[in-house]
This record gives C-alpha cells, sequence and structure tokens, in this order.
C-alpha cells in the first residue's frame, strides 16, 4: 500500500502536510528521503515559504491495540528553506538542519 496525503493546509506560505504510511516497511532513513523529495517539489512553487511534514503510520500501544500515530515531524522554517539547495535534495542532511525534527522510537533508524 502507497503512502497516502492525509491533509495539506496552506497559510501565508507555509505548507503542512500530513502523511500516512507504511513506515514498518521502511525507515527513518527512506522517511527522511521522501521528505526531501517532497520539499523539493515544493521549493519550485513561488509561493512556499516554509513547509513541515509529519509523518503517520499504525502504532501498537502496550495493550495490543493500534491506531494511527505521528512517526516522524520534519519542519524548515522560512530561512532553512530558501538556503537548502533542493536542487541537490538527495545530500540534504534534514535531520540535522530541520528547524522542527521528532521522531518517534519505533521508528526504526
Amino acid at each position: 500500500k502507497a503512502d497516502t496525503a492525509k491533509s495539506i493546509k496552506e497559510d501565508k506560505g507555509n505548507v503542512t502536510l500530513e502523511i500516512n504510511s507504511n513506515a514498518h516497511e521502511g525507515s527513518k532513513d527512506k522517511l527522511l528521503r521522501d521528505s526531501s523529495e517532497i520539499f523539493a517539489e515544493l521549493s519550485k512553487m513561488k509561493d512556499v515559504k516554509a513547509a513541515s511534514i509529519t509523518w503517520l503510520a499504525p502504532l501498537t500501544d502496550q495493550y495490543g491495540n493500534k491506531k494511527m500515530g505521528e512517526i516522524l515531524s520534519v519542519g524548515l522554517d522560512e530561512e532553512t528553506f530558501k538556503k537548502v539547495n533542493w536542487d541537490n535534495y538527495e545530500s540534504v542532511d534534514l535531520e540535522n538542519l530541520a528547524s522542527e525534527y521528532k521522531k518517534h522510537p519505533a521508528l526504526n533508524d
């Protein structure tokens, strides 16, 4: 099953995406690569000034219940978003340059 957009919002040039993912089939590195590619595409839109992506995946709690939860969140403020050379997005180190970065412990490195 492919990743699907749950929501896309835009407010004064700030774009926020929520994406339902099959993260158990991937890793943190794959989600970061996918995030870089999405940011690169967003950078081609002149009205986009900043962006954040939240990845959601099925998480199991201690009682065995599954529900969709946030596994990775990556946000770039306007200054950082402008600085990045998105033509070379494969080499961007999102984990270290993101102005907002949160990773759920269940997500594999």
